[in-house]
């Protein structure tokens, strides 16, 4: 998470929020080695996933040591994992790029792909299938903002001068909203990295959390 910058000066705030929203953060796909090489990675290899994204508790990181006590909670303990999830910096590189209509289609695109898969205790894993409901309620991308509209929240952007309105822009980003509607209830996933997103699991008070900007490969 980034530090608490919030609380500073607008113009300060932004400047700084320019600098890390500008910088990529993405790293290269991990080997499944840094996660304990758990065996139900070989589940995801065999269905022709060659990355993936791991989603656990507010503790969750893309380690063996965080898998092992991060990962598989809940009652009875269940994680979850994310392909064909676009990654963080995907995501920006579309708001950045595109207007309106088309980073909305390019994206859906991309997420209507997406699958959840539910991790059990013995390495089995089940697919929660496609998605059944894929929303865009952000009114406007960052490019859209830069250029002098305002944020879905209704932050106006044109104050600062056009090379200082990236931060502004994506700061509390109204994000894309993914449902996948199944027997046990509805999975809800909150896009809006910085830099996880947030998941719901039916029956599950606190949402999950899903690291999007350190994939896992299912192969070395």
């Amino acid at each position: 998470m980034f530090p608490n910058i919030f609380r500073r000066p607008m113009k300060f705030t932004s400047v700084i929020l320019a600098f890390f929203f500008t910088t990529s953060f993405a790293l290269a796909a991990v080997n499944p080695s840094k996660i304990g090489s758990p065996v139900w990675i070989q589940g995801l290899k065999d269905v022709g996933i060659e990355t993936f994204s791991v989603c656990g508790n507010s503790a969750i990181q893309v380690t063996s040591s965080s898998i092992k006590k991060d990962f598989l909670v809940g009652e009875p303990p269940r994680g979850y994992v994310i392909s064909d999830l676009p990654s963080h910096d995907e995501y920006w590189e579309s708001m950045k790029s595109m207007n309106l209509a088309a980073a909305k289609a390019d994206l859906s695109a991309k997420f209507s792909k997406t699958r959840i898969w539910q991790v059990r205790e013995d390495g089995t894993m089940q697919s929660q299938g496609l998605p059944t409901e894929v929303k865009m309620p952000f009114l406007a991308t960052v490019k859209d903002c830069v250029e002098g509209a305002k944020t879905t929240l209704g932050s106006d952007c044109s104050r600062f001068p056009v090379d200082q309105r990236t931060g502004c822009c994506m700061e509390k980003f109204v994000g894309p909203q993914i449902s996948w509607k199944t027997q046990a209830g509805e999975f809800k996933l909150f896009y809006s990295p910085d830099p996880s997103v947030s998941l719901r699991v039916p029956g599950e008070k606190n949402h999950r959390y899903c690291n999007v900007v350190e994939l896992v490969k299912t192969a070395k």
